[in-house]
């Protein structure tokens, strides 16, 4: 398959200084203004009234309302519309939150939930285990969310749930039990070590049964809608301003009397600037300028997230990459990911050494696979007889939209590290989802850079993106085309996968499968990490930098914790944010 046509732009990489700017971009919106302003500007007056009481600002979507349809609204739901047996906490433990106490037997296959008493829906109606029953019955079962996506997209490995996801059995045979009116048991397929964590998760989240029956689809109106969370719908403006406020029948008073939502993540320097938000998200384009103005400076915060820049390898019938893991750690070598992440992205992002969130594990930065070697680079590709990438011809790198100062700084890095010549090919971003999983058979060659983040709070989650597997860097070319044309259906991917024929890819894949057995979380911690040094040795996907969040937060505002797994760090609670 040819490169994909509709191409904005082709641009060879030229020498290019570390200190170029990354530009703003992004959408406006009306309501409230959200316009890039100077800086400068900003002054006392102007900021939003303090300790009101409210929480005003930008969010990435709600555009529905229903937990177990998977949307952007899921996530809003589970920050305070909704409330599961477990809250995540910051450090990606957990807290209770439905649930009175959690408790697991010994290998971590049992995990039996016991419901606090005093919960009742915001209607009045007692909430108890019959409808976390239901609820888990509704985002499973195949029959009841019919032709919609289902927030049950995870790996927390319920007995039986994924074969009833599919229609091959019946609910009944799951391993979810009501023991009584406030206790209900999951079995497990494997060990799970932090299954508390995965039912922080938007599908644990429970849904009224009997609002659902009454309004149908429209049951998530703000006229309509039965939450448990701390706060409740009260308007919406669809794709525009979501409001809620508190909830009297929820068990604890929240601290906020308002919250009110715009949806968008453009640059919201000017808004905030005006008192329309109170939390904002800015640019890099504007780091240096809320620095120099003492009020503001005194109000950034930056928050990390678990949004990985990496590059993958395409798959094509010339597959150099493939048969050549030397020119991989080449490429990996030549990239300065501290001077990328310091001067080209003014701190905005943090270099990356792994592709397992640091958050999740504290052995990331240790793991010494990942450096800025260019006479190691050098070397190795002379070991792979292509000194100074004689021989190799022009290598393609895939990007979506423009290019930006970072990822021209990546493909300078790579020729002076290499010596190979490289031709930037950037795409609107379906065309560039389409032309990264193809095969392609016009001797295109090379890499793409693409950005990755896991909604799932552990190390696993990284281990289960399939972009991210071993095996994809030692396919032949018959493997790589099967696997592009599988076209993500997750038996033909494993089918075209064990054509695999590097044993320690295969090894790997071993190891892996035996770590969905391990139930004692040192020896699980070990494993990952063993993994994951032997997954950067191969450098079939090779880490850049991981996001940060860049937020500028009114003062009065306390206890705002920035949600790493999701886009512009949203706090993970309502509930633990208070305003004077």
């Amino acid at each position: 398959m040819k490169l994909h046509k509709r191409i904005l732009a082709t641009v060879t990489a030229t020498v290019i200084a570390c200190s170029l700017f990354v530009g703003c971009g992004g959408s406006t919106s009306s309501t409230p203004a959200s316009s890039t302003a100077s800086a400068s500007s900003a002054s006392a007056a102007q900021i939003v009234a303090t300790g009101d009481k409210t929480l005003k600002m930008y969010i990435a979507g709600f555009q529905n309302l229903d937990p177990h349809i998977w949307s952007w609204g899921t996530h809003v739901d589970r920050m305070g519309i909704f409330e599961g047996l477990t809250l995540l906490n910051s450090d990606f433990t957990t807290r209770m939150g439905n649930a009175e106490s959690l408790e697991h037997n010994e290998d971590y296959t049992v995990w039996t939930a016991k419901l606090r008493q005093d919960l009742k829906w915001s209607d009045g109606t007692p909430l108890n285990a019959n409808d976390y029953y239901y609820s888990l019955q509704r985002v499973i079962d195949p029959q009841y969310l019919q032709g919609k996506t289902t927030a049950f997209n995870t790996n927390a490995p319920i007995l039986n749930a994924l074969e009833c996801q599919r229609g091959d059995i019946g609910f009944d045979q799951v391993g979810i039990k009501l023991i009584d009116d406030y206790t209900i048991e999951f079995t497990l397929s494997t060990a799970c070590t932090d299954f508390d964590v995965r039912l922080a998760e938007s599908w644990g989240l429970p849904v009224p049964k009997h609002a659902i029956e009454k309004f149908g689809d429209d049951w998530t109106k703000p006229e309509n809608i039965v939450v448990n969370g701390p706060y409740i719908p009260t308007a919406r403006e669809e794709d525009v301003h979501l409001t809620l406020g508190p909830n009297e029948e929820y068990y604890e008073t929240p601290a906020l009397e308002q919250i009110d939502l715009y949806m968008g993540t453009q640059n919201q320097l000017l808004a905030y600037q005006n008192g329309d938000i109170n939390v904002a998200t800015i640019t890099a384009a504007d780091i240096d300028a809320v620095k120099k103005d003492t009020e503001l400076a005194d109000q950034l915060q930056m928050f990390d997230t678990s949004v990985i820049t990496y590059i993958g390898l395409l798959k094509s019938e010339n597959d150099v990459l493939q048969q050549n893991p030397k020119i991989r750690q080449a490429i990996s070598l030549s990239i300065d990911r501290e001077t990328i992440a310091s001067s080209v992205n003014k701190g905005t992002v943090t270099a990356a050494h792994s592709l397992v969130y640091p958050g999740f594990v504290d052995w990331t930065e240790d793991l010494g696979v990942i450096e800025y070697n260019v006479e190691k680079a050098q070397k190795l590709m002379e070991e792979a007889g292509y000194p100074n990438g004689e021989g190799l011809g022009e290598m393609t790198c895939l990007v979506s939209g423009t290019p930006g100062a970072d990822t021209l700084a990546v493909v300078d890095m790579i020729q002076r590290g290499t010596g190979i010549k490289v031709k930037i090919v950037n795409l609107e971003w379906a065309a560039f989802v389409q032309d990264r999983d193809a095969y392609h058979e016009d001797g295109t060659w090379g890499i793409f850079i693409d950005g990755w983040n896991t909604s799932v709070a552990n190390a696993s989650g990284a281990f289960n993106n399939p972009q991210f597997d071993v095996r994809m860097g030692n396919l032949d070319a018959a493997g790589l085309k099967a696997y592009a044309a599988a076209n993500k259906v997750v038996a033909d991917e494993q089918a075209a996968l064990r054509t695999c024929k590097n044993e320690v890819a295969n090894e790997y894949t071993e190891k892996m499968e035996e770590l969905l057995k391990v139930s004692d979380p040192e020896e699980l911690d070990a494993g990952y990490k063993e993994l994951e040094i032997t997954r950067l040795q191969d450098a079939s996907s090779i880490p850049l930098w991981w996001g940060k969040s860049v937020l500028l937060i009114q003062p009065s505002i306390e206890g705002y914790e920035g949600n790493p797994l999701l886009l512009n760090s949203p706090p993970f609670y309502f509930k633990d944010v208070s305003n004077g």
